[in-house]
């Protein structure tokens, strides 16, 4: 019997404004075919707005502002979005990076694993004032979404299409995001 193996890859976009990539391994031979999915991957571009303000000498995160699909294709949103913002010094850095990263760690796991509660108890107000349909505070949103394809593993890089920039006013910093997050899901 002779076998052949094609490899068929399909994007499809989403409205929210990303891609799903299915990548399949077809198997044939002249009785049947099977198909067996080798991996997907999900994939979207985060323009993202994530508000820090100093508690008891302590940067708490206080408020995420995603730049929504509609904003994206209005030059005057995206440029009233983006306004004001300057390159990131290393002291700021120093201060952003670890808020950042347990904020990107937190939300990962929350699509991983199904649980926001726990992105909730490190950032209380992440979940107070949440207005999802414009953007602000919507992780839980988020992460519904990306339960329903199941991932088990997540990709990030944050400063994929450009550096992070801030904003900084007295006692509160605000840092632009435009990057990249992947999540990918069990072989079926």
């Amino acid at each position: 019997m002779l076998r052949k193996l094609i490899l068929i890859v399909s994007t499809l976009l989403l409205s929210w404004g990303g891609y799903l990539v299915l990548d399949r391994l077809l198997l044939a031979d002249s009785s049947s075919a099977t198909q067996v999915t080798q991996f997907q991957s999900s994939s979207h571009e985060i323009y993202l707005k994530l508000f820090l303000k100093q508690y008891q000498g302590k940067w708490q995160l206080v408020k995420t502002d995603v730049l929504t699909d509609t904003e994206r294709h209005q030059p005057e949103s995206l440029s009233e979005f983006t306004k004001g913002f300057s390159e990131i010094n290393p002291e700021l850095r120093s201060i952003v990076d670890p808020v950042l990263s347990r904020y990107f760690t937190d939300r990962i796991q929350a699509v991983t694993n199904g649980n926001i509660y726990g992105l909730w108890q490190d950032f209380p107000a992440l979940r107070q004032n949440r207005y999802p349909d414009a953007g602000i505070n919507a992780e839980a949103e988020f992460v519904k979404s990306y339960r329903a394809l199941k991932p088990t593993q997540a990709d990030l890089n944050t400063e994929t299409y450009s550096p992070r920039k801030v904003k900084v006013q007295n006692d509160r910093i605000e840092v632009l995001i435009h990057g990249i997050e992947s999540y990918h899901y069990s072989k079926k």
